[in-house]
């Protein structure tokens, strides 16, 4: 279990980099630029045949997945500690491979091993970084609904790392395609503890780091997180519709 010092340093270091608040987000769904004029409008003939794979749909958001991956729906309490206001909400998770876990967390830690993608709702979002809304309009900061880091997720590759170091180099959000749209994307270090082994002599946390990266689409209230580098999504992303 981490130790409250080092709990402490964590959420003012964190709320540090995230300007505690939530801020206004910022709109980065963009619709693409319109056709030059007098371009040919496509006609049905021309349309392209409908990908291959199963449907995967959350709140304005359809995607196709291969066919042998596994969506479920899943419902969880969001309300944090001291705040019971928030409550339920349904999210979805994708599950390219085999998944170990009868239910999945929706934080970042694992009881079995799942490599999977989280796609996650307002409710969500509300604390998303590390108890405090996500935002677009700032740095990026890595999702984590728990105020102390979580126990690393299962499987995923890590690496030592300096809580102070980390949020002095904070990622700056670019966009990735969503169907016609663009998400506002993301690729930072997350961090964990080995919950055999968290905290120093000195009294200090014991930190490692892993590769996370999101999608978030503040219009949509969207928000897609991937802790384990399954580099299918892009494409999954990129034919995905906004309705």
């Amino acid at each position: 279990m981490l130790a409250p010092k080092a709990a402490a340093i964590v959420c003012v270091v964190f709320a540090s980099a995230a300007g505690c608040g939530s801020g206004t987000d910022d709109d980065r769904q963009v619709s693409p630029s319109p056709s030059p004029s007098g371009s040919p409008s496509p006609s049905a003939s021309s349309s392209p045949p409908a990908p291959e794979g199963k449907e995967a749909a959350y709140r304005n958001l359809a995607l196709t997945v291969p066919a042998d991956w596994e969506v479920r729906v899943q419902e969880d309490d969001f309300s944090r500690p001291g705040d019971t206001g928030i409550g339920p909400e349904e999210w979805t998770i994708l599950i390219p491979g085999e998944c170990e876990a009868d239910r999945v967390g929706f934080g970042n830690s694992d009881e079995a091993a799942c490599p999977h993608v989280k796609v996650l709702g307002p409710k969500a979002i509300a604390g998303a970084g590390h108890g405090m809304a996500l935002s677009a309009d700032g740095p990026a900061i890595p999702y984590d609904p728990s105020t102390n880091p979580s126990p690393c997720p299962i499987g995923v590759e890590t690496r030592r790392t300096d809580i102070a170091a980390e949020a002095g180099e904070r990622a700056a959000f670019t966009t990735r395609p969503v169907g016609d749209k663009r998400a506002a994307y993301a690729e930072v270090t997350a961090m964990c503890i080995d919950p055999e082994n968290s905290t120093a002599a000195d009294g200090g946390p014991i930190l490692f780091g892993y590769d996370q990266r999101y999608w978030f689409l503040p219009e949509s209230e969207i928000l897609l997180v991937d802790n384990y580098g399954i580099e299918a999504m892009d494409g999954i992303l990129a034919g995905g519709r906004l309705e």
